[in-house]
């Protein structure tokens, strides 16, 4: 699949969101980021269009994914899954390793 409209709603102070950005921007996936704390209107679309009250939100062709999605999202994308690198990240990241109930590729 072509990734070619990613769009990852962001805000500062966010680990989620760093992880999510470190990790599609290592798996070399494009992606638009939008900033809710700096643009009024990304916020306003975050909320009315896709019902969502928290970030990371990653949106794909209008389906949305979720930071705890990212496995399914690398799957549709057809990219290789490197688990040691996503599970470096998310300590590097959260100051913790990766709890084993989550299932990031």
């Amino acid at each position: 699949m072509n990734p070619t409209n990613i769009t990852v709603y962001t805000q500062p102070d966010c680990p989620p969101c760093s992880f999510v950005k470190e990790f599609l921007t290592h798996q070399e996936i494009p992606f638009i980021e939008k900033d809710i704390r700096k643009d009024p209107a990304s916020r306003k679309e975050l909320i009315e269009k896709y019902k969502a009250m928290s970030t990371p939100l990653i949106v794909m062709n209008d389906e949305v994914f979720y930071s705890s999605d990212i496995s399914k999202l690398v799957e549709i994308l057809g990219k290789k899954n490197d688990t040691s690198r996503v599970k470096a990240l998310y300590q590097i990241i959260f100051c913790e390793p990766l709890p084993a109930s989550r299932k990031y590729p």
